[in-house]
């Protein structure tokens, strides 16, 4: 009604009005009856073949025209302009993908969108009180362990991941596979959160405690990056997610086996606090990040 008369005011024309906004003549003189209610004003009489706006019409003017420019605004898609972007943004992650992500991620963005500041940062202790306070923008990781502790949150997943045996390719005493006494029995590298620092399982050590396994354990590390060179030329196993394998310059060195157990797989998905959903540049920034894993994910399938 408040665009019938703005339009009616610019040009005191039922018809004319109507076929400018695509209403019958008489649905626009039936929004001029329902103004006249609500504003207790004629608004337009008539003068002759033609209508003239009253005094309080003509004052409605200004601030109608006013109103319905912030609401078109409002409504207007956003439009983002990388390069005049001035943010910060915290990714939060396991630190073998924050190696894989981080390098491809700022070439892009110290192109594209110089005024962004990225801040990686490994599982760290109440990850999902940050995730939920906003202190955190972007977490990539499995959704359960997130899921359990958080209801607003959004998430798109990025890839299919399974948990591996690996270990030296020289370790003769890991054929084509593993049986279940093999594997528990064999001396382990297994990679640990720090409970000091971290409040989120690793998808290996949720694998563990969920099926109480005993694990021969002879070396312990906090990082992911140390593993794998723990386990060359020793006759120890580790494991691991699979796409490890892809992002870490010792893969030709190790040799990967299936484990004994049924073991499903899990995705890793993109997850942020809900309140983000409609925030553009944020929206934006969540895509350039998905285009990174969406090129893992078609270097893994050409694999």
């Amino acid at each position: 009604m408040l665009y019938t008369l703005r339009e009616l005011l610019k040009e005191p024309n039922t018809t004319r009005v109507g076929e400018k906004l695509g209403l019958t003549q008489s649905a626009v003189s039936a929004s001029l009856n329902r103004l006249r209610w609500a504003f207790q004003d004629e608004l337009l009489v008539r003068s002759g073949r033609s209508m003239t706006p009253t005094k309080r019409a003509e004052r409605l003017f200004g601030p109608v025209d006013e109103i319905l420019n912030l609401i078109e605004q409002l409504v207007e898609e956003v439009r983002i302009e990388p390069e005049k972007m001035e943010r910060r943004f915290r990714i939060l992650s396991a630190e073998f993908l924050l190696a894989y992500l981080m390098p491809p991620l700022m070439q892009r963005l110290r192109k594209d969108a110089p005024g962004i500041v990225v801040i990686s940062e490994a599982n760290t202790r109440e990850a999902r009180a940050r995730l939920r306070s906003g202190h955190v923008d972007l977490a990539v990781a499995p959704l359960a362990p997130f899921e359990e502790g958080m209801r607003q949150i959004s998430h798109i997943p990025l890839y299919e991941d399974r948990l591996v045996c690996i270990t030296s390719k020289d370790n003769e005493s890991v054929g084509d596979g593993l049986t279940v006494d093999e594997y528990l029995s064999m001396p382990h590298a297994v990679f640990t959160t720090d409970s000091n620092k971290s409040d989120v399982l690793s998808a290996t050590e949720h694998f563990v405690h969920d099926l109480g396994l005993k694990l021969n354990v002879v070396c312990e590390v906090n990082s992911y990056a140390v593993l794998p060179g723990a386990l060359l030329n020793t006759d120890l196993i580790a494991t691991v997610p699979s796409r490890i394998l892809q992002l870490i310059p010792e893969h030709r060195d190790l040799k990967a086996v299936d484990l004994p157990f049924d073991v499903k797989p899990f995705t890793v998905s993109m997850i942020w606090n809900s309140s983000m959903d409609n925030d553009a540049e944020h929206r934006w920034f969540r895509e350039q990040v998905a285009d990174q894993f969406n090129v893992l994910e078609t270097s893994s399938d050409g694999d």
